[in-house]
């Protein structure tokens, strides 16, 4: 009859944990971060506007071209975005205003919105404004009460200003700020998604 030395010994050699040829593997336990709050993050306006574009070169409309490292972006943002890519390169027609458009994909589970994890941000500026867009991973309809007050907290700066529909008759909520504006929608390529658009004006 096995002793418990030997029971132990047997159930420890059979064990999935043990890598091939005998040797035993001891995986680490996964270490499992909390994601960050955008809405608690210190920010000088109504969210972090972290700029994803890099000035490699200029030349006579102050084009900006490529983006930067997610290693050279402020934290959270360096350890927070997965890839990040110039989308919309700037315009060669001088008779028109250079656009570009970045576009970072997020670690997933690496930043929230008021709990609602945020996929992807776009930061898109068209020489007159600046645009923040953050990508939801709920629908509008599913987020809308909830988001709408923590953006109105978060926009409304000390006033009882409430978000109302779009003044251009677009669909979602929109708040007039002192900078620009924040716009709560429905994402068009995908309506499981949620879009908020945080837009500055130059």
């Amino acid at each position: 009859m096995p002793n418990r030395l030997t029971t132990f010994w047997s159930a420890l050699m059979t064990s999935p944990r043990r890598m091939a040829g005998g040797r035993r593997m001891f995986r680490p336990a996964q270490r499992t971060q909390a994601p960050l709050e955008l809405a608690r993050m210190p920010a000088t306006a109504e969210f972090p506007f972290p700029s994803l574009f890099a000035r490699t070169s200029r030349g006579r409309d102050g084009a900006i071209v490529g983006v930067k490292p997610p290693a050279a972006l402020a934290w959270p943002w360096c350890k927070a975005i997965a890839t990040l890519e110039l989308l919309a390169p700037p315009l060669d027609d001088q008779d028109q205003a250079p656009h570009q458009h970045a576009r970072a994909v997020l670690q997933p589970g690496a930043i929230t919105l008021g709990g609602v994890p945020v996929l992807e941000l776009h930061n898109i500026d068209d020489g007159e404004s600046r645009e923040w867009h953050y990508l939801l991973a709920c629908s509008y309809l599913r987020g809308r009460a909830s988001l709408r007050t923590l953006i109105e907290r978060r926009g409304n700066n000390g006033t009882d200003a409430r978000m109302q529909e779009d003044p251009l008759g677009r669909d979602g909520l929109y708040l007039p700020t002192e900078a620009g504006g924040l716009w709560l929608h429905a994402d068009p390529e995908d309506a499981r998604r949620a879009r908020l658009v945080c837009v500055r004006m130059r």
